[in-house]
């Protein structure tokens, strides 16, 4: 499935487009820097997949970044850290307020925006995540 452009915004206006990296098939890989202790909107223009990876590097002890991906419809299971496993699936919270106090192990839905903190643990640099459309991707 061909993904894109997506449009990312930071909370305080500034935004970019990203094209993303066909290789040699549909579009489906996306690369972009951005500033930690900030939260950012992620636009897939209307082109979600069955597996979206959010992935951030170099981030250190005590920042996180706050990450709403647009027009998430359908269900969602996530999971955390590369090991997709119902035993790894992040859990829903009832509010952005409790998102925002968590420590990343859930996410946050409000009609077709999906809510999510990226927290490194256990003395990592990185976090990842896997958003999948069915139970294990």
């Amino acid at each position: 499935t061909t993904v894109g452009p997506i449009v990312v915004t930071r909370q305080d206006g500034p935004s970019h487009t990203v094209i993303g990296r066909p290789d040699d098939g549909p579009n489906d890989h996306f690369r972009t820097s951005v500033r930690n202790g900030y939260s950012y909107t992620v636009d897939p223009s209307g082109s979600w997949t069955s597996h979206y990876q959010i992935r951030t590097y170099e981030i250190s002890p005590g920042e996180w970044l706050h990450v709403t991906l647009q027009d998430a419809n359908g269900p969602i299971h996530i999971y955390r850290d590369w090991w997709i496993d119902e035993r790894n699936r992040l859990e829903p919270v009832g509010s952005l307020n409790a998102l925002l106090a968590s420590d990343g192990q859930a996410y946050y839905r409000s009609g077709s925006e999906l809510h999510l903190k990226l927290v490194p643990r256990d003395d990592r640099e990185w976090t990842a995540l896997d958003i999948c459309s069915s139970a294990g991707c």
